[in-house]
């Protein structure tokens, strides 16, 4: 019964935090605002074009696969949009609360922790959803396509990928709450996320060095999963890469959960929660 009343309990507090966060994206909705995220991507499709097309002139290496140059940049760089959109709003929750003054009042809240920052998670995840396939119609022109579309297979990427990512968030907001800053620790791991998941560049294509350090990264997966539920690439394996995205997924959100617990304690140790 206890245990039914806490899960209910949680659930409102997800439903509450998503409705809150959704509605103050919609009051400060405008179309320049729409411009300003798509900007990166359209530059980002365009210079790969001009790149394939006019500098290599259509020299493509076999692990890129046989959907085209194009469709794999594209996936990439809609899925790393995503990414950002959702991932690092979670990463950035405990300093925004600090900055405005209410961390110490949300702390004193009996609500659970996890579900008030998976609430925000799930409201950034729809979102971003916006910038997700606007990528896509924007890949179009470029040459995006898709050949062997698996939705099922595509939801289990986006759903897999944004639960480690959710873990990722708290231990970012930990970070946040230890070091006082949110700018750094961000831009280091997109920087990570860019080089080393595979967003541009085929895992295969790496040093062994880099590969090593693309095992550890949960978007390494998701990105894998998600041209193959696209494209049909890879499919032998994908398996494998649903376990893995997955177990990473609940390692991540233990250690987030367990690392931003004791933080949270530390600083109501020495009363520097609300301290910049």
């Amino acid at each position: 019964m206890v245990t039914k009343v806490m899960a209910l309990h949680s659930l409102r507090v997800i439903f509450a935090a998503a409705k809150f966060n959704l509605i103050i994206t919609l009051r400060f909705f405008s179309g320049t605002a729409i411009a300003l995220r798509l900007f990166a991507p359209i530059m980002t499709l365009g210079s790969a074009w001009i790149l394939y097309n006019h500098i290599y002139q259509g020299a493509l290496a076999p692990e890129f696969g046989s959907s085209g140059y194009m469709s794999f940049i594209a996936i990439g760089n809609a899925f790393y949009v995503f990414v950002f959109a959702a991932a690092f709003v979670v990463g950035r929750v405990m300093f925004w609360e600090r900055a405005a003054g209410t961390i110490e009042a949300t702390f004193m809240t009996p609500m659970n922790r996890l579900a008030y920052m998976a609430g925000i998670m799930v409201a950034a995840a729809l979102n971003s959803l916006i910038d997700f396939a606007a990528v896509f119609l924007v890949g179009i022109p470029f040459g995006f396509q898709v050949t062997s579309p698996n939705i099922p297979l595509f939801l289990s990427s986006m759903l897999l990928t944004a639960f480690a990512l959710f873990g990722v968030g708290l231990i970012v907001n930990a970070i946040t709450l230890t070091f006082r800053d949110r700018t750094t620790t961000a831009n280091t791991l997109m920087i990570l996320y860019l080089v080393f998941s595979g967003l541009v560049c085929p895992i295969e294509l790496m040093p062994q060095w880099a590969q090593m350090i693309s095992k550890v990264l949960p978007l390494t997966y998701g990105l894998k999963i998600m041209r193959t539920s696209l494209l049909g690439v890879a499919a032998s394996g994908v398996t494998y890469d649903l376990a893995i995205l997955f177990i990473m997924g609940v390692a991540y959100v233990l250690i987030g959960a367990l690392t931003l617990k004791l933080i949270e304690k530390n600083l109501k140790k020495k009363a520097l929660l609300s301290v910049f």
